[in-house]
């Protein structure tokens, strides 16, 4: 009997051990499939809502090169060629007469990724887009933020967070020479300005920066050449003694105004220090963005809900740092 209840422990025990070592991690990749794209493989910017922005498009696409992804890719470019007239992709799917540079320069370089690492094919949609930027978004060789159609005018100005330094290698000389010009006026400060104004040639500055926004900018400021030195020592000496970054900061008093994270900051963050070979620092900023995630992988801003953005951007960045690490 004895001999029977002993077998009965140790075949419970290899089974418990077995189920332990088949848990999966949690998956963030998992996490969208199930909670963001729809049947129709279009992306929901939120959980809970039904709006559908266009810069989900060209993150996806991004996380699709990283994990070989082809159908998936293939699906996104089928609706981005269903929404763009000659070129011009408006910034969401309804109600919208109006683009987003950002949006748009993100597609484009990965469709020309994409053209690079499977099909031909992708060329001719990137390059409808990246002819409509230089026919209609280009002042002085920079490409302001958007085109609105109904007005026939482009604007005036260029939020530094829109600049893509990778996109930029797809356009001529000159053009990738007037956004390093650009970002070659800017203060080696803690944090940078906002917006150029192309007609006065002057910069904007917010009194309460967006640390999404300085992120990205000091991400591409450091793909252009120009490290920002100053925010990155601050980025570094806030993880030290406070063992976080916050969502916003007042800018003369460098303090946060406000109390929450954001998983997009540690991600742009993690990717920013692998770019600068710094895998140090990057882990530091991995590994407080994965605490942010959730049992079931996500990264929610509720119980119940999420935001698109704050979960492909760090699935994007744990690719990035897994396959460097």
């Amino acid at each position: 009997m004895r001999k029977i209840i002993g077998i009965f422990i140790s075949l419970a025990f290899v089974g418990g051990a077995f189920f332990m070592l088949n848990q999966e991690e949690p998956s963030t990749k998992k996490f969208i499939e199930n909670n963001f794209i729809n049947q129709d493989e279009k992306i929901k910017t939120y959980i809970k809502e039904k709006e559908f922005l266009t810069e989900s498009i060209g993150l996806y696409m991004q996380f699709l090169l990283q994990t070989n992804q082809e159908k998936a890719f293939q699906q996104q470019t089928r609706i981005v060629q269903e929404i763009s007239q000659g070129g011009f992709v408006p910034w969401r799917s309804q109600d919208a007469h109006s683009n987003a540079s950002v949006d748009d320069l993100r597609i484009m370089k990965s469709l020309y990724e994409g053209a690079n690492k499977w099909d031909g094919k992708y060329e001719a949609t990137a390059n409808e887009i990246k002819s409509f930027l230089k026919e209609h978004q280009m002042k002085d060789n920079l490409i302001v933020d958007f085109y609105d159609m109904k007005s026939e005018k482009a604007s005036e100005e260029v939020h530094l967070s829109y600049i893509d330094a990778e996109a930029l290698d797809y356009f001529d000389p000159p053009i990738k020479e007037a956004h390093e010009k650009l970002l070659s006026k800017v203060k080696d400060e803690v944090y940078f300005p906002e917006v150029y104004q192309v007609n006065s040639e002057k910069f904007k500055y917010q009194s309460e920066v967006n640390m999404i926004d300085q992120s990205l900018i000091a991400l591409n400021s450091s793909l252009l050449g120009f490290q920002p030195e100053s925010f990155f020592a601050f980025v570094e000496e806030e993880m030290r003694e406070t063992g976080r970054i916050y969502g916003r900061y007042d800018r003369s008093t460098r303090e946060p105004t406000v109390t929450y994270e954001s998983p997009s900051v540690y991600a742009f963050l993690t990717i920013s220090y692998i770019e600068n070979e710094n895998l140090n620092d990057a882990r530091t900023f991995y590994e407080r963005m994965k605490e942010l995630q959730t049992d079931d992988g996500g990264y929610k801003s509720s119980d119940d809900n999420a935001q698109f953005f704050d979960n492909i951007l760090p699935a994007i960045a744990e690719e990035r740092f897994l396959n460097y690490s």
